[in-house]
């Protein structure tokens, strides 16, 4: 009964001595360029996973907005590197629905618009920002009002 349960035990360690056995026959440039390439490769692939596009949910952060107001609001997301989507010609401020809470509390607090962030009942449409909008495009879900400016890390001003 024990030798059954020795069988994978013996085959690991032989395994091991022949992986062992192998490693030590390697000469040292060689074992240097295995741990190098060990550590380069999966890094490289966690950033490239990190990099790849990512679809953002956008939410209305403030609607009828002046135009010294929209500079303003502007000003303050580009200061914070948060991509933004200006709509009904830059009066419609949509920011990414993870930031729109804590931007709501910085712009009351900075007193940066007048008439209070809360957005129009038809300006609350979500807006799905693919990977197009490193190119300046943006597909606009379910309103079909057309084209919008995107504001985002890359992103060209159009």
């Amino acid at each position: 009964m024990n030798e059954k349960r020795d069988r994978p035990v013996s085959r690991i360690r032989q395994l091991l001595a022949g992986g062992n056995a192998w490693w030590h026959h390697l000469p040292l440039s060689d074992r240097r360029r295995c741990i190098l390439m060990s550590v380069l490769v999966p890094l490289a692939a966690l950033t490239a996973y990190d990099a790849r596009p990512r679809s953002e949910k956008f939410e209305a952060l403030a609607s009828g907005l002046t135009d010294s107001e929209t500079t303003a609001v502007r000003g303050h997301l580009e200061d914070r590197d948060v991509p933004y989507v200006l709509l009904d010609g830059g009066q419609t401020v949509m920011v990414p629905a993870e930031h729109r809470a804590e931007l709501t509390v910085e712009l009351t607090q900075l007193a940066l618009v007048r008439g209070g962030l809360y957005p129009s009942p038809n300006t609350t449409a979500s807006l799905a920002v693919h990977e197009s909008v490193t190119r300046g495009a943006i597909d606009l879900e379910g309103d079909g009002s057309g084209r919008a400016q995107v504001h985002a890390h890359g992103a060209s001003e159009q």
